[in-house]
């Protein structure tokens, strides 16, 4: 469907998926509460079916978007957290004699 690759197109994937990375599970609940809106000059001049089924289909594609970037940042920043304590605790762990 055109509103799903317009969606897909116009979701920007990498600020979620950071937001994700940094912010963790609040962009998550972020990301599944926000819902992204087509843009307006899309749909100037089509049927009033046509623009409600467009816009439900962008909606839906792009607040998929947003919750799987969102969802695949936070959890590569928990592993990536969770690894950094790991080798702290193993550092620190370690006897070093000079």
């Amino acid at each position: 469907m055109d509103a799903e690759a317009a969606a897909e197109a116009e979701v920007n994937k990498l600020l979620w998926l950071g937001g994700g990375f940094l912010l963790g599970p609040v962009i998550v609940i972020v990301a599944m509460v926000a819902t992204p809106s087509p843009p307006q000059t899309r749909l100037i001049g089509k049927s009033p079916e046509y623009v409600a089924a467009y816009t439900d289909a962008f909606k839906a594609k792009g607040k998929s978007i947003q919750t799987t970037q969102s969802l695949i940042g936070c959890l590569v920043g928990t592993v990536a957290t969770c690894g950094c304590y790991f080798i702290l605790i193993a550092a620190a762990e370690t006897e070093t004699t000079y």
